[in-house]
Parts: C-alpha cells; sequence; structure tokens
C-alpha cells in the first residue's frame, strides 16, 4: 500500500510540472517536430527571444536551447547538430 500511495504521488508531481515536453508544436498552420532542422524552425518561428548553451560535464558545448514566446508561455526546443532534438513548453 505504502508503494502505491508513493507511485500515486510521483505521478501527481510529474503532471502538474511547469515543463511539458512534446515531440511537436504547432506554429500557425507549420507543425514542427524533433528531428527537423533549425532552418525550419527559423522558417516557422523566427528569431528566437533567448539561445543558452548546453555544455557537457567537460564544459563543451553539446547543444544550445532557443526561446520563444507564444503568449503567457515559453517554448525551449534544444538543438544539437542543426537538429531539433526535443520541444518543450514552459508555463509561467
Amino acid at each position: 500500500m505504502h508503494t502505491l500511495t508513493r507511485a500515486a504521488l510521483l505521478g501527481l508531481l510529474l503532471w502538474s510540472s511547469l515543463a511539458i515536453a512534446f515531440g511537436t508544436y504547432r506554429a500557425g498552420s507549420i507543425v514542427l517536430d524533433q528531428g527537423d532542422s533549425i532552418a525550419r524552425v527559423m522558417d516557422a518561428m523566427g528569431q528566437p527571444a533567448y539561445k543558452e548553451p548546453v555544455m557537457n560535464r567537460y564544459g563543451a558545448q553539446v547543444a544550445e536551447n532557443w526561446f520563444y514566446r507564444d503568449g503567457s508561455k515559453l517554448v525551449k526546443f534544444t538543438i544539437s547538430g542543426g537538429i531539433v532534438q526535443m520541444i518543450e513548453e514552459i508555463r509561467q
């Protein structure tokens, strides 16, 4: 029973998280997916409001996060090798 309670609490915490990862994002009539090129993201979204490097534990840049504002949320695209690796919506 105790394990079931922990699992339920963990599920609620994950459900209520402020950052939600998706594999796709709709920008107007264009649907962006993981695996799309940065050119496709730029065509659909324009210049990001902010970019931040993603570093590995040795200090080498391995990816870049691109942030876009969409109303009351931020949309983060993690880019590596010129390809979208992850799409997240961050509610504020």
